[in-house]
């Protein structure tokens, strides 16, 4: 579980997902790669009684050039937690954690990523289509606006 593999299926899901998503953006503003750097990935391991967690830390950056003007990123996660003995998975989910955009990405096109990512990954996000340029923010999951 402590092995970048075990990212696969939550890579796989987030980004076919964003694939299927209705939007007016162009593809390859809504791609990341792999952000290098300490807060690229991180794994955190709870061990408890009744279970073992395993969280998997993710930072993820846009395809364009770090820290210009229409650069943004994002940190998930990717929780799995098991039973003691490691042979059943009880329960699993992704989580958007942070979500960061340079100066000049216009609210529209910011709150469409924050959309798309929140439609794609979490079960609960709230959007008003009607308002376009607010602060949409999912109700359950995330800890953003």
């Amino acid at each position: 579980m402590v092995n970048q593999a075990t990212l696969f299926i939550a890579i796989t899901n987030m980004k076919s997902c964003i694939l299927r998503c209705q939007t007016t953006l162009p593809f390859d503003t809504l791609q990341t790669k792999d952000c290098r750097g300490p807060d690229g990935w991180r794994v955190e391991i709870r061990i408890s009684p009744s279970s073992i967690t395993v969280t998997h830390v993710r930072k993820d950056q846009s395809l364009g050039i770090p820290f210009a003007p229409d650069y943004w990123d994002i940190q998930w996660r990717f929780i799995v937690c098991f039973t003691p003995d490691m042979l059943e998975i009880k329960h699993s989910k992704i989580e958007i954690l942070n979500m960061t955009f340079g100066r000049e990405i216009s609210a529209k096109v910011k709150n469409e990523i924050k959309r798309v990512y929140h439609e794609s990954i979490c079960d609960d996000y709230t959007y008003s289509k009607e308002v376009i340029d607010d602060d949409s923010t999912c109700t359950k999951c995330c800890n953003i606006t």
